[in-house]
């Protein structure tokens, strides 16, 4: 679960960092 959640917030983060 809480990989999970981690793996989903680095993601999520990557991206963002991409889109911008």
């Amino acid at each position: 679960m809480v990989a999970l959640a981690s793996s989903v917030m680095a993601n999520s983060t990557s991206l963002i960092n991409t889109t911008i």
